[in-house]
């Protein structure tokens, strides 16, 4: 699965002193996926059907919020930002991550799992050098063998996906507001 991408802001907790981490999720994600089968891997009388996936990934996030909590700004470690994205396998990953949030370039490494996150997490930047700005864009190459699942996580999410695979099931919490199913593979969208 793809979980993200997730805004990850450090804040002294003003009550306990301690320092916290808040998650600010898109305000708008695109996600287009193109995803091609390969030969099936064989292993004695056994195949497996393996694909290769393109994802493009696209959106804002708006301006993260810490009123509702009563932060100060002064408390909000802006300068320690980092964009998180959840995967429950870096190995299927064919190439670097890299993002452009703004006018930053931010490149991704396997997350430190002290706060229990499996996937990416990108470098410290100043999230203040992209207020204003904070549209994304990055891309995701991946190899499979199962399934591919896409979390909507913006609070406006939209998935256009084509394959050549022609006998897809779909899954999950929402079904495809269109889908086009023939013999040469398939398309569909979620909304």
């Amino acid at each position: 699965y793809i979980n993200g991408p997730i805004l990850r802001i450090p804040y002294k907790d003003p009550l306990t002193k301690k320092i916290q981490l808040a998650y600010f999720f898109p305000e708008n994600l695109n996600s287009s996926i193109n995803t091609k089968m390969q030969k099936p891997l064989e292993r004695s009388i056994y195949k497996s059907n393996v694909f290769s996936s393109a994802m493009q990934f696209s959106g804002n996030f708006a301006a993260p919020n810490f009123g509702k909590k009563n932060i100060p700004d002064e408390n909000i470690y802006w300068n320690q930002a980092k964009i998180v994205i959840e995967t429950n396998n870096l190995k299927s990953l064919k190439d670097e991550v890299r993002m452009k949030i703004g006018a930053q370039n931010l490149t991704f490494e396997p997350a430190n799992s002290n706060d229990n996150i499996d996937g990416l997490e990108s470098q410290l930047f100043d999230y203040r050098t992209i207020a204003g700005k904070a549209t994304f864009h990055f891309d995701i190459n991946v190899n499979g063998s199962n399934e591919i699942k896409i979390i909507p996580i913006g609070k406006t999410s939209t998935v256009k996906m084509a394959s050549d695979w022609n006998s897809p099931s779909f899954n999950g919490f929402v079904s495809p507001t269109e889908r086009n199913v023939t013999s040469s593979g398939f398309t569909a969208q979620w909304k």
